[in-house]
């Protein structure tokens, strides 16, 4: 198989988030790099839906318009201006979000999909100074001699061999680039599992949109969260240590069905 070499100055591995906004600042510094996504953009992530003040604080840094693009389009997105945090006998803690730096009219945060939230960065990505490759196989990543890095990628029928002076890890929990580099520095009792499910129709939610963590006695040590959607939609899930799970061998989604159900104060809204 014939093999192509690219030399770049950054290579980044994963398009979500985190890689995305590392491209968008590496743009507007106008400094060349590559980026290397396994998936195809739109693709879904499992997660809770919500991003609070401060991912709204970056996106204005980026390019004040985006934010104003966000909440134009309220079929998709939904604007929240808080958390409410639940104790076990139902009593909540209101938490407005932080109107620093957010501008008059505006939500400080909002709720949506990642399908849709992803998808929207991803296609601030295309400039001048990025190279964008999707369904990528990366094969390889070491350091070469000279200090750079080389990643040996497949993708269709030819294979890629690019190398920088600088990498960047966004490819999630299961890191190839944590893996090469990092594999020493690793928590796995830090570990977390959670599930999410689409609810339509939740009761009781915040009239300004709040999103809500409960801390139930049947999770703990973890959460359950219900994070309002656009279009009567909720995003209903729970998280646990990992350690918790294996040690007594949970199910998780039957641990979150019974949580609702035998939750006095959560079974009447689902």
């Amino acid at each position: 198989m014939m093999v192509r070499k690219i030399k770049t100055q950054v290579i980044i591995v994963g398009a979500g988030p985190a890689g995305a906004a590392v491209s968008i600042f590496l743009s507007k510094a106008e400094i060349p790099h590559l980026i290397l996504e396994k998936e195809r953009f739109p693709r879904d992530k499992v997660c809770g839906d919500a991003c609070g003040g401060k991912t709204g604080f970056v996106l204005r840094k980026a390019d004040p318009h985006w934010i104003q693009e966000i909440f134009q389009r309220s079929a998709q997105y939904m604007p929240t201006h808080g958390a409410l945090f639940f104790s076990p006998d139902g009593k909540a803690l209101s938490i407005p979000f932080s109107r620093k730096n957010v501008l008059p009219g505006q939500a400080a945060g909002f709720t949506t999909p990642r399908l849709t939230f992803d998808n929207f960065l991803f296609e601030k990505l295309a400039t001048s100074y990025s190279t964008i490759h999707q369904d990528v196989s990366v094969q390889t990543i070491e350091r070469t001699p000279e200090g750079l890095v080389k990643v040996n990628f497949a993708q269709d029928n030819y294979s890629v061999e690019v190398t920088a002076p600088l990498i960047i890890g966004a490819d999630g929990d299961k890191s190839q680039v944590r893996k090469v580099f990092l594999n020493h520095d690793t928590s796995p009792k830090a570990y977390c599992v959670a599930m999410r499910a689409y609810y339509r129709g939740v009761t009781e939610l915040h009239t300004e949109n709040y999103i809500e963590l409960h801390c139930l006695p049947e999770v703990v040590p973890g959460y359950f969260w219900i994070f309002p959607l656009p279009n009567g939609m909720a995003n209903v899930g729970i998280g646990m240590l990992s350690e918790q799970i294996r040690k007594k061998k949970l199910n998780l989604r039957e641990v979150m069905l019974n949580a609702i159900d035998s939750n006095p104060h959560l079974r009447h809204r689902l």
